[in-house]
């Protein structure tokens, strides 16, 4: 399906815009007329569809909207070009001392998550570079951008190597607090100023939240610190970590992990087992190969993994941050894996810079996904693989994904009776916003997908990848699109 990139049109996605095949039976639910009076109205946002996409607690910022200097870019659909990567195939770029993008708050904020994208570098290591930022006209310091994370080069599974040609997901994120409420109305200015050396930087989106304090501590539960964490220092609380867990398994309290940032190198293993933060602004978990993995995690490029299904884990209100620069598929290098089922719920999270958020090895049954901030991550942004069901993901928004975006995966065993409902995905690189492969009776209602690249459509239904063939009943319910993609070459974009 080709969409007029001049145009930024919601569609309701029908059999237009969904690849199936060898269906058993395939429901496409609309109200009457709902599709005509979609494609007739215009849109800006993939967070201004009425009933549709995650209820999100930030209001966002398109740069091409804002008060600027530089050079808007786009619109424009080729793959590979920060236009055709940005949100809403626009974004606007500065170069030059001088050149500034400021917004207007429409709502009280005391934070900004920018996403951004300054040039490759040394050898595809990435460079990186401050941008001032300036609060109501006054520079308050400077936000540090990379791109370490971000430009990946050749054909799946992608490397970092410029000379591999193809560059992609070109785009990264970076947020910080204010230290101070800023009124509605307030000036928010990004500006290249002398010590800022990036050669460009351009500038996709901001999102500018009310952020609350950080929560205290809860009664009965178990710090980190108790067991020798130290935030802010960059030592390994691994150990730490463990004891923690381990002391509130066996005496029936929550782990707590205070406002900081704690370096954790290993999978943190949780079983039967709450674990929170003081929101995911305050309370980061952050190394390289940072991870929390219920039982049933498989072996990771031949090293051996473990056996069992977690239950009873909570996992609430804090960031899992990684350092993951190349997409190994056989690694398991994810923020959250392994089997957690039996009524365990994930929410209030941030996972960024890991190769998937959330990747999950059935067989189980019994989990919530909800209100979790999924971003840059390398490969897709939560997939459900192999004899999961039961599973509700709700008011989620994944971010800058450089597969799926939401996959259900029945490979061997169907994916049964799991609801993907309120979503909202957004640039994912490859593949799609939403897939459901084999498996049976699975359900995707109201979600909102944005500006797929390549390779993918806004929601893809079909038997794939050794899956078990669909059966029973998939059903797409009063799902939106904003320009979704296409299966093209990955040299075309769509």
């Amino acid at each position: 399906m080709r969409v007029n990139p001049t145009l930024r049109r919601p569609l309701a996605l029908g059999a237009a815009a969904v690849a199936t095949s060898l269906l058993t039976a395939l429901t496409i639910a609309a109200a009457p007329g709902e599709v005509a009076a979609e494609a007739a109205a215009a849109a800006t946002s993939p967070f201004e569809i009425p009933g549709r996409g995650a209820d999100v607690p930030f209001v966002e910022h398109e740069a091409e909207t804002a008060a600027t200097n530089g050079t808007k870019i786009g619109p424009g659909r080729r793959q590979g070009t920060l236009e055709g990567e940005a949100s809403g195939r626009r974004a606007v770029t500065l170069i030059g001392q001088g050149k500034y993008v400021e917004f207007t708050l429409t709502e009280p904020a005391n934070s900004i998550d920018l996403r951004y994208s300054v040039p490759d570098g040394n050898g595809g290591a990435g460079i990186t570079a401050p941008l001032s930022l300036y609060l109501d006209g006054t520079k308050t310091g400077s936000l540090t951008l990379t791109s370490k994370y971000a430009w990946r080069y050749g054909g799946y599974p992608y490397a970092n190597d410029p000379n591999q040609g193809k560059p992609h997901h070109l785009y990264d994120s970076t947020r910080a607090l204010f230290g101070r409420t800023l009124a509605a109305g307030s000036k928010v200015k990004l500006q290249v100023d002398a010590g800022d050396t990036a050669p460009s930087y351009t500038i996709d989106l901001a999102d500018f939240e009310l952020v609350a304090p950080a929560a205290t501590r809860p009664a009965n539960s178990v710090s980190v610190t108790d067991h020798g964490a130290t935030p802010n220092d960059g030592t390994n609380d691994n150990a730490a970590f463990d004891a923690a867990i381990a002391a509130a398994k066996s005496s029936g309290r929550e782990v707590w992990i205070p406002a900081g940032r704690f370096t954790v190198t290993k999978h943190v293993t949780v079983d039967q087992v709450t674990v929170r933060g003081a929101g995911h602004w305050h309370s980061v978990v952050t190394g390289d190969r940072v991870g929390f993995y219920g039982l049933g995690e498989p072996s990771s490029c031949g090293q051996g993994g473990n056996s069992g299904v977690s239950t009873r884990v909570g996992l609430h209100d804090f960031a899992i941050i990684g350092e993951v620069t190349n997409r190994v598929d056989c690694d398991q290098t994810n923020a959250i894996g392994g089997a957690l089922g039996g009524g365990s719920v994930i929410s209030g999270m941030f996972l960024q810079h890991t190769k998937v958020g959330l990747w999950l090895d059935g067989p189980f049954s019994g989990l919530t996904i909800r209100h979790n901030k999924v971003v840059d991550q390398l490969a897709d942004g939560m997939n459900l693989h192999r004899g999961i069901s039961d599973v509700l993901i709700e008011h989620n928004l994944f971010r800058n994904i450089s597969d799926d975006g939401i996959a259900f995966w029945s490979e061997h065993q169907a994916d049964h009776g799991n609801t993907i409902r309120r979503n909202t995905v957004v640039v994912p690189m490859k593949a799609n916003g939403i897939a459901i492969y084999g498996g049976r009776d699975n359900v995707a209602t109201e979600n909102v997908v944005a500006d797929t690249q390549d390779q993918g459509g806004g929601i893809h239904v079909g038997n794939r990848f050794s899956s078990v063939p669909l059966s029973g009943t998939t059903t797409l319910s009063k799902n939106t699109g904003l320009d979704p993609g296409c299966w093209t070459p990955d040299t075309l974009g769509c």
